[in-house]
């Protein structure tokens, strides 16, 4: 493990069991030394080597750029090009080049002076890597995990970040998902209840009947009111622990919000009955 006093580094990193989704990609946060060139200091977490393989692994993480993989970086008036070497190039396959592509603006784009991202290979301008990546242009920070849309996207729809437990519930995934309304934490919450796609791989953390009756945002706080089958999120293996903090992870991304509550109902109960 690295100590230091620098925080809220997001390394993303693919989930390495099948059986979690294989592909997604993880924001993990660490810790890393102040020091001269930290930006570069963080995109080397990210490279296949003995230790990070280690930290990655003790998380059932893999690191997402190929072994070998080192970086110059320049950050001038909010852009950073990043310089990969030629071993950049020894991705397996497109999945591995495409999230190595979003996990690098993701790193980057944490810290406040780098608003978007240009790639390089041995210092060339290159269209695409080998199994046909885009990155050439520059790259600004999207939303991780895209679920696909079976329709066409109108100009009314947003992106929203939804986090869902892994079925063996080790880790949180965030999901971005197109919805046709506001971004706000009541469609977020609305969304955490419809849970993630069937063949996401990904675990529903609220019976399905649970339903949401209503939401009240206050001085931080957001407080829930869910219908009475929320009492069976106590059934669930870890007594509800990660459905609660993917609930907790889905609301605080909204600017304000700090702490989340939850009221639920009893089946011979009405809304009367509420305390918050």
């Amino acid at each position: 493990m690295l100590f230091s006093t620098f925080n809220n580094l997001l390394i993303a990193q693919k989930l390495i069991h099948p059986e979690d989704g294989d592909g997604y990609l993880v924001p993990v946060q660490r810790s890393i030394m102040r020091q001269d060139g930290i930006a570069k200091a963080t995109l080397e977490l990210m490279v296949q080597n003995p230790r990070n393989d280690m930290d990655a692994a003790r998380l059932g993480l893999v690191p997402v750029v190929p072994e070998g993989t080192t970086f110059d970086l320049d950050i001038s008036g909010g852009h950073a090009r990043v310089d990969m070497s030629a071993q950049v190039l020894n991705a397996q396959d497109k999945q591995q080049e495409e999230n190595m592509r979003t996990a690098i603006v993701w790193a980057l784009t944490e810290f406040d002076t780098v608003k978007d991202v240009h790639f390089l290979v041995d210092g060339q301008n290159r269209g695409t890597l080998t199994h046909g990546t885009n990155i050439g242009g520059s790259y600004t920070r999207v939303g991780l995990n895209r679920e696909a849309v079976s329709q066409e996207t109108f100009a009314d729809s947003d992106e929203i970040q939804v986090f869902f437990p892994t079925q063996n519930g080790r880790l949180l995934v965030p999901v971005s998902r197109t919805i046709y309304g506001s971004d706000d934490v009541a469609t977020a919450v609305f969304e955490f209840l419809r849970g993630p796609k069937a063949d996401s791989g990904l675990e529903t953390p609220l019976a399905q009947s649970v339903q949401l009756l209503g939401i009240d945002v206050s001085d931080g706080t957001v407080t829930i009111n869910f219908s009475g089958d929320f009492t069976k999120i106590a059934e669930q293996s870890d007594g509800g622990i990660q459905a609660m903090r993917a609930l907790m992870m889905t609301c605080t991304r909204y600017p304000g919000i700090k702490t989340v509550s939850y009221t639920h109902l009893r089946a011979h109960e009405t809304r009367l009955h509420l305390v918050c």
